[in-house]
């Protein structure tokens, strides 16, 4: 369904001021499909109609509204929720907030915005992954920097005891693997099964390189922490 605000058909045009966020808002079942789509009149005209849809969680996985427009990247709704006094730390049923997600899909504006609204870079999910772990497993380069630069914690381990190095040198992602040992990453932290990042990688040259480099300290490194 289309709840796109950025283009405006003839027959909305026509609509009196005043009417037209009502014509916008049929486009969309409720506040979470408006978020998701990132169509500000239509969440907007809900808030108005039910401010208590601010924080409410939906029915599948209870995430609000902020954790749909976080997750699609869509800035201008985020920081409209946001102003209206949405909580960035709100957790979903799997213990994840907008900005686990944020990172997880690379939305850096999104990530930049909720960080400036002070949302915790170490907060955890149910399953121990801060949003260093999500953006490193998915090989988000760029998203990786940008955290670690805020203040993530590079040696954060979630439940199975993986650290963002884990996730990264077992998926392949040198370009992570190589900023996270520059940022102090231990390349030989064993995870609750005994399995270091270089184990994991096992099968992935690139990374297998960068790990043993490191190691051996053929790869100059900051105190790691």
């Amino acid at each position: 369904m289309d709840c796109s605000s950025a283009s405006t058909s003839k027959a909305e045009a026509a609509v009196p001021d005043g009417e037209a966020d009502y014509v916008n808002t049929q486009k969309c079942a409720d506040i979470y499909e408006a978020a998701e789509q990132g169509n500000v009149c239509a969440v907007r005209h809900f808030l108005h109609l039910d401010p208590g849809s601010l924080q409410r969680k939906d029915q599948g996985d209870g995430q609000t509204p902020l954790h749909w427009a976080a997750e699609k990247g869509h800035v201008s709704v985020v920081e409209l929720l946001m102003t209206s006094g949405a909580s960035v730390e709100a957790e979903d049923a799997f213990g994840r907030t907008p900005l686990h997600w944020a990172a997880e899909f690379n939305k850096a504006k999104v990530v930049d915005s909720l960080l400036k609204s002070g949302a915790s870079l170490q907060v955890k999910s149910n399953s121990g992954n801060t949003a260093l772990h999500w953006a490193a497993r998915n090989g988000h380069a760029a998203m990786v920097e940008k955290l670690i630069t805020a203040g993530a914690e590079v040696g954060a381990a979630n439940n199975e005891g993986n650290t963002a190095l884990h996730w990264a040198a077992r998926n392949g992602h040198a370009a992570v693997v190589e900023k996270l040992i520059t940022a102090g990453a231990k390349v030989d932290a064993a995870n609750n099964e005994g399995l270091t990042p270089l184990l994991l990688a096992d099968g992935r040259p690139q990374v297998v390189e960068l790990l043993t480099s490191a190691k051996d300290g053929r790869m100059a490194l900051p105190n790691t922490l």
